[in-house]
C-alpha cells in the first residue's frame, strides 16, 4: 500500500522538475524589450548617434582634376565616404551632402573670430 501512495508523488515531483528547469529561477518572469534594440524608449524615438568627425587631410584643386583626401581615402566629386556624398571640391574647402544636411570640411582649423590686434609700443 505504501508504493501506490508514493507513486503519484513521484510523478508529481517529475512534473515540477520538468517546469522548473524552463525557468531560471533568478531571472524575472517578464523581461522587457530593450530600448536600445527597438530604437525607441517608451514612445519616444531615440536619435540614431551622430556620425563620426571626419578629417580632410589635403585637397587638390586644378581645372581638369578635384581630388580631396579625407579620412586616408582618395576621393572626388560625386563619390562617398560613410553616408556623405561629395557634392564641392573647392580650393578652400569640400562640401559634403547627407539628404538635407550639409557638411564642410577645411585643410586647415579655421578660426571663429581673429585674434585681436596689439599695438606694439616700440614700433614707433
Amino acid at each position: 500500500m505504501r508504493h501506490e501512495a508514493a507513486f503519484p508523488l513521484l510523478v508529481l515531483l517529475t512534473c515540477l522538475a520538468a517546469v522548473a528547469q524552463d525557468h531560471d529561477p533568478t531571472r524575472p518572469l517578464y523581461t522587457p524589450p530593450s530600448p536600445h534594440i527597438a530604437g525607441t524608449v517608451g514612445a519616444h524615438p531615440v536619435a540614431p548617434p551622430p556620425p563620426p568627425p571626419l578629417h580632410l587631410d589635403y585637397l587638390l584643386y586644378a581645372p581638369q582634376r578635384r581630388l580631396a583626401r579625407i579620412d586616408g581615402e582618395l576621393l572626388t566629386e560625386g563619390q562617398h565616404i560613410g553616408v556623405w556624398t561629395i557634392t564641392h571640391i573647392l580650393p578652400d574647402r569640400v562640401v559634403l551632402e547627407h539628404g538635407a544636411e550639409h557638411r564642410t570640411l577645411h585643410p586647415y582649423a579655421v578660426a571663429s573670430t581673429p585674434a585681436p590686434v596689439q599695438d606694439d609700443p616700440h614700433a614707433r
